[in-house]
C-alpha cells in the first residue's frame, strides 16, 4: 500500500513539471491587417517617404510592398523601415524606379492612346525577384486614387493587360466602380501577385483586390 502510494505521489509531481503547450505561430489574418496598418504607419512617418504612393500587403508575418519611387536607393530606405516594425517576420519590396520599360504599361498605353508606344530596350537584369505567395482570404491593400478615366475605358485597359499574357489566361477580372477583383486559376502564385501589380498601374483603377485564386504551388 504504501509503495502505491508513492507512486502516484511521483507521477504527480512529473506530470507538473511538463512544459506549457505552446500557441500555433501561424500569424491570423486579423494580424496581418494590423501589422499592414503598422507598416503603413511607419513609412509615412519617415520624411524620405511621406510623399511616396505605395502599396502594401502583409500575409503571415511577411510584407510586400511596391509602388514607385524616385531613385533606387529609397527601395533599401523602404524595406530598411519596414523591417523594424514589430511583429514583422520579413519584407519583400517590389518598387521600380519609372522611366523604365515596362511590357504590360505599355500595351495599356496603346489601348488608351490608339497607337503604340515607343520602344525601349530592357534592362540587363530585372531589379526584383517576386517570391510566391500563399492563398489566403484577408489581406490589407493601402493604394492612392488615381486620375479617374471612364469605367469603360479602365475596364477595357485592365482586360487587354490580363488577355496580353498567356500566364493570366484562367484568371477572370471583376469592376466596381473603379474597383478590380481578380479570380480564377494561376500557373502559381506569382504569377498572380503579377497580375495584381500591373493591374494597379492601370489608369482608372483606383484599388485591386485578390479573390479566390488558385494555384498548384
Amino acid at each position: 500500500m504504501l509503495r502505491q502510494f508513492a507512486a502516484i505521489v511521483l507521477l504527480t509531481a512529473s506530470l507538473g513539471r511538463l512544459p506549457a503547450v505552446e500557441p500555433s505561430p501561424l500569424a491570423s489574418p486579423t494580424s496581418d491587417v494590423m501589422l499592414g496598418l503598422k507598416v503603413a504607419a511607419a513609412l509615412q512617418a519617415h520624411a524620405a517617404l511621406k510623399d511616396l504612393t505605395l502599396t502594401i500587403d502583409v500575409v503571415r508575418g511577411v510584407a510586400v510592398i511596391g509602388g514607385e519611387v524616385q531613385d533606387d536607393d529609397l527601395i533599401a530606405v523602404v524595406r530598411a523601415v519596414a523591417v523594424k516594425v514589430p511583429g514583422l517576420t520579413d519584407a519583400k519590396v517590389t518598387c521600380w524606379v519609372p522611366g523604365g520599360n515596362d511590357p504590360f504599361f505599355d500595351r495599356v498605353r496603346e489601348k488608351l492612346d490608339g497607337k503604340p508606344s515607343p520602344k525601349v530596350e530592357p534592362p540587363a537584369a530585372p531589379r526584383v525577384v517576386l517570391a510566391p505567395v500563399v492563398d489566403r482570404r484577408a489581406e490589407t491593400h493601402v493604394t492612392a486614387h488615381r486620375p479617374a478615366n471612364t469605367p469603360a475605358d479602365a475596364e477595357a485597359a485592365a482586360e487587354a493587360l490580363r488577355a496580353g499574357d498567356s500566364r493570366f489566361a484562367r484568371l477572370t477580372l471583376a469592376f466596381d466602380a473603379g474597383v478590380v477583383v481578380v479570380s480564377g486559376h494561376a500557373a502559381s502564385h506569382a504569377d498572380a501577385m503579377a497580375l495584381l501589380l500591373h493591374l494597379r498601374k492601370v489608369p482608372g483603377v483606383t484599388r485591386v483586390r485578390r479573390g479566390s485564386i488558385t494555384a498548384p504551388d
